[in-house]
């Protein structure tokens, strides 16, 4: 099974965290949310389907050019304020 992560879109890009080669186990939801349990040092990591987590690369990838979007709206926006700064 593999999954689309895009928790940590902005440093780390779309991570995809597949269990059919040992390296984790995915276990279903729990409160709606799915759980990546590493067998090495890195740990349990939460992901929300549909919010941080995609089924699919396509999905995933639609959803990062939608935050892609909102953060450089936000960026603008902070921009704006700081050139309308006076001393």
């Amino acid at each position: 099974m593999k999954i689309y992560s895009i928790k940590n879109l902005f440093t780390d890009g779309i991570y995809v965290y597949d269990d059919s080669n040992g390296d984790c186990v995915i276990d279903q939801k729990f409160n709606d949310c799915i759980f990546v349990k590493y067998k090495n040092i890195y740990g349990t990591v939460m992901l929300i389907p549909g919010k941080t987590c995609f089924n699919t690369k396509e999905e995933a990838l639609a959803a990062a050019e939608e935050m892609r979007i909102k953060k450089i709206k936000s960026l603008e926006k902070n921009l704006k304020k700081i050139k309308e700064i006076k001393f």
